[in-house]
């Protein structure tokens, strides 16, 4: 046991703590994460090192039945903890989710669910997963199952080719870290949300940690004077890391060599003497925190999302006053489950009972995910989705729509509120493109010999149309191609991507499909969008930066013969109480026999949608034609969550597909007399 390797783990479980609780002046916190990943690598490869020269081989069994002894009572108990404090607290809709995330913890994939559902455009509006902190974890399990792998076969190498164990290893394990490296620097730019999640980015930070521990020997001849020294210099580059970085930092990419190798030389300079480490480290408290890391880490983020579902968004002196408590149940964790079973004399010597243990925990956690989340149990009963009317039931008489209004109290409608989130168009899930894409490859439906062709373009708020606009084409004897791409609207505008940072590919992306249009020269091209501001030439997001990207872009269509259709955005549920942040089922599942309460204002929700932008740009290019279906989904003055036994909402502004496609005939008709003109009616 080193005690400044206990003191390091100390400051690393000390960022995360800060950075969670909202402490400002540690923006990058997070990077106490990477510091665990290196001392992970340390200390588990230099264990395994050790076996195999002492023995020649590796025992998995015995090896997985520490890890199982060590990691899993604890987190079983967190995990099923967490459930219950779902079932209890978390919002309604979010259960299901998180019971889910509990449940992918407790098999140790829970980092490629978040890493999925972070480069989920449509995903918007979940909230803070209370097993979030579990995705390092999965991480460090599944570098588990490689490692000892690895240094078995470097083993088998060592007997037959008689060569020296620690080259052959620094190979082996050069041949992962390297790899990992130069794929974290180019996913983190083209993916950084997914990129912070997966595995295969982190690698080579558990990969430096085992090269220090091969190393190991090395670092035994460094002159005391050069062992504080790089002390020193390892603990300033963690903390100033913290301090100095900040959330929009391309993570885990180049930038994260800053703190990994800083925790590198914490490691090193303590390798020949503990005292050669910076005395904070060996520093009693310091040490003891170190310790119980694990516990704290497991446990304080639970502590602050359930205080967060409790009393609302918290203040950094109430996120210190959590942090600072959840060492309570981390210390009654780490004395009384922890402890207890890991150094228990029962289990000495008998690898394959801790593993059938391992097994059942595992399915203790899995199970307590499963039983978490049945909001059908409080939704109102769902409709029969083949007898809902949605928009079909309102009166048309060829200009506008009439008959929306507020739902009965009593009513049940389709979809229900947990099947809302997935209640998506299927012609998008074929079509349209994520935010990394910058080459268009629009889908093809319909007649390729068809009299007319239709273009959709935009982002999900023209895709959200597209089962309904595909049907029309169909009506109109035209074929449709969806070219569609997350979070960019079809302009040369630029914006912020999902990560807040400039989305660079969304205006190449479109420079790009608009030199395939120009040469394809389709009939038509039908665009919608959410956003209505982009930046200017000051760095400034500006209505009129995005209208003048607008106005450039449908002239030059326009100019080509290519006629524009610019399909106006639906008005954003604005106004519900800021604890449901705009998500309408989340209302609904509050209010529950009152949707009339999750109503909100026309005029406010035109507003903070994108057609302001569009409606200004249509002014300036008379050419372009405008469909507006806010009539189909408001009344004069309000715009109610449910029509015709159909949920109008499912995340954040975004409508169902059941309800864009009840609205069918009116968009088909409102198309058909702008656009049929185009092949003679």
């Amino acid at each position: 046991m080193r005690a400044d390797i206990e003191g390091l783990r100390a400051v690393a479980v000390g960022l995360v703590l800060l950075f969670h609780a909202g402490i400002s002046f540690v923006p990058a916190g997070f990077v106490g994460v990477d510091v665990f990943f290196v001392i992970s690598g340390f200390l588990i490869t230099g264990m395994l090192l050790r076996e195999v020269a002492r023995t020649g081989r590796i025992s998995i069994s015995r090896f997985y039945a520490r890890r199982v002894k060590r990691l899993l009572p604890a987190a079983t108990v967190v995990l099923a903890t967490t459930a219950g404090l779902v079932w209890a607290f978390a919002p309604p809709l979010e259960r299901s989710v998180f019971g889910r995330d509990i449940s992918w913890s407790a098999v140790s994939l829970v980092n490629w669910e978040f890493a999925s559902r972070a480069v989920d455009y449509q995903a918007e509006g979940i909230g803070a997963s209370p097993v979030q902190q579990f995705w390092s974890l999965a991480v460090e399990e599944q570098f588990y199952l490689l490692w000892p792998i690895l240094l078995i076969l470097v083993g088998l190498a060592v007997k037959r080719t008689h060569r020296r164990l620690v080259p052959l290893a620094t190979v082996g394990l050069l041949a992962i870290t390297v790899p990992s490296f130069v794929w974290s620097v180019v996913l983190s730019t083209d993916e950084p949300a997914r990129a912070f999640f997966v595995t295969t980015t982190r690698l080579w930070e558990l990969g430096i940690g085992a090269l220090i521990a091969v190393g190991a020997s090395l670092w035994l001849r460094l002159p005391k004077a050069a062992s504080r020294v790089l002390g020193w210099v390892g603990l300033l580059a963690i903390a100033s890391s913290a301090v100095l970085l900040d959330e929009t930092s391309i993570w885990p990419g180049w930038q994260a060599l800053w703190p990994t190798l800083g925790a590198a030389l914490v490691i090193v300079a303590g390798s020949r003497s503990a005292a050669d480490s910076p005395a904070l480290l060996r520093w009693r408290p310091a040490v003891w925190v170190g310790g119980i890391s694990y516990s704290i880490y497991l446990w304080h983020w639970p502590v602050l999302v359930t205080a967060g579902w409790i009393w609302g968004e918290l203040g950094q002196k109430q996120g210190l006053l959590l942090v600072a408590l959840s060492f309570i149940p981390a210390w009654i964790s780490y004395r009384f489950i922890e402890n207890p079973i890991r150094r228990a004399k029962r289990f000495a010597g008998r690898p394959k009972v801790v593993l059938s243990i391992g097994l059942n925990l595992v399915a203790i956690g899995a199970i307590a995910g499963l039983l978490v989340g049945d909001v059908a149990s409080a939704a109102p009963e769902e409709s029969d989705v083949g007898k809902v009317t949605g928009a079909s039931a309102l009166h048309f008489d060829g200009e506008d729509a009439t008959g929306v209004v507020m739902p009965n109290g009593n009513s049940s409608y389709y979809p229900g509120l947990e099947e809302s989130s997935t209640d998506r168009p299927n012609v998008t899930a074929e079509c349209a493109v994520d935010e990394a894409a910058t080459e268009p490859s629009p889908c093809q439906m319909g007649d390729p010999a068809a009299a007319g062709k239709l273009v959709l373009a935009g982002d999900s708020k023209a895709g959200q149309w597209s089962d309904a606009v595909y049907a029309a084409t169909v009506g109109l004897g035209w074929q449709f191609l969806g070219a569609t791409k997350s979070a960019c609207g079809f302009s040369s505008g630029l914006r912020v991507d999902s990560n807040g940072r400039p989305y660079d590919a969304c205006p190449e992306y479109n420079a790009n499909l608009t030199e395939l249009l120009l040469a394809d020269a389709p009939d038509v091209v039908v665009v919608s969008q959410r956003h209505s501001t982009a930046f200017d030439e000051s760095g400034e997001l500006t209505t009129k930066a995005m209208t003048d990207a607008l106005v450039e872009q449908w002239e030059t269509l326009e100019e080509a013969g290519i006629d524009v259709v610019a399909l106006l955005d639906n008005p954003s549920p604005v106004g519900l109480d800021e604890a449901f942040e705009g998500q309408v089922p989340a209302c609904l599942a509050e209010h529950l026999g009152n949707p009339e309460a999750c109503a909100f204002d026309r005029a406010s929700g035109v507003k903070a949608s994108g057609a302001p932008a569009f409606l200004a740009a249509a002014e300036r290019v008379n050419s372009v034609d405008v469909i507006d279906m806010t009539d189909v989904l408001c009344n004069e003055t309000m715009c109610p969550p449910v029509i015709g036994d159909v949920l109008v909402y499912r995340q954040g502004s975004h409508i169902t597909n059941t309800y864009a496609t009840s609205a069918t005939d009116i968009l088909t008709a409102r198309l058909s007399a702008i656009v049929s003109s185009r092949v003679g009616g």
